[in-house]
């Protein structure tokens, strides 16, 4: 017993010593944890197993419960709701037919004053509906051929246009059309006329061309000279202005 103790030291040592000191991997750590993942899981089956036959017995507790509820209040309701032809149904349609009644006889009573206010308003008025439209006084009839249109009088004989002779149709009453003379330069018009050409200043002269020296005095100038920086690298060019800025 004691040469084992100092054997099994020995062994210990070696196990440290070619012990792998690389730290494992995350699949390894993953796959050394399943086994410990699956005994979980057979002891959460081993205890939900433990409360399912109570389980099932309070659900079917529940049933019952439910099933003896709905047996009474289908009684109750049998008891107390109307039945066709009953005593409570009987009642219920006699009431309707007693509110029909006087649900009638209230708008007879009503159409009743309707017109006797009606006619007792004509009669106080001395207004009749007839005298009220109009109706009772004759109009005077008239031809149809007699009639002027648009204010014009109606023609005597031959064609027209846009009717026939015999003064079915009328001739139109438009304005004569405006003359030369009178509006543009007659007299008593106000027409001023424009002045002469010869009256007018001399023109502008052109936009001086591309390319031409600016020492002869018809060209654009030129552009300023570029400032020297000495040492110092000169400022970036501007930036493009995007589209429709």
């Amino acid at each position: 017993m004691k040469s084992f103790f100092p054997l099994l030291l020995v062994l210990a040592g070696s196990a440290v010593a070619h012990a792998d000191p690389t730290p494992p991997s995350w699949d390894e750590n993953r796959r050394a944890g399943f086994f410990e993942h699956r005994r979980n899981e057979r002891v959460f089956d081993r205890e939900r197993e433990k409360g399912r036959t109570a389980y099932l017995e309070e659900l079917e507790k529940w049933e019952r419960q439910r099933a003896a509820a709905i047996a009474e209040y289908k009684k109750r309701r049998h008891a107390q709701s109307p039945r066709e032809g009953g005593p409570e149904d009987r009642e219920d349609q006699t009431r309707r037919q007693s509110q029909a009644r006087d649900m009638r006889k209230h708008e007879a009573e009503y159409i009743r004053q309707k017109q006797a206010m009606l006619k007792r308003g004509r009669q106080r008025s001395g207004l009749s509906d007839e005298r009220e439209l109009g109706l009772d006084t004759q109009r005077p009839r008239f031809e149809v051929s007699k009639r002027q249109l648009f204010g014009a009088p109606g023609a005597k004989g031959g064609s027209s246009f846009g009717g026939a002779g015999g003064g079915g149709g009328a001739t139109p009453n438009f304005p004569p059309p405006p003359s030369y003379n009178e509006d543009f330069g007659g007299a008593g018009s106000g027409y001023i006329p424009p002045p002469p050409m010869s009256e007018y200043e001399d023109m502008p002269p052109p936009p001086p061309g591309v390319g031409v020296p600016f020492e002869s005095g018809e060209g654009f100038p030129p552009p300023p000279p570029v400032p020297d920086f000495g040492d110092f690298p000169p400022p970036p060019p501007m930036p493009e202005m995007p589209e429709g800025f």
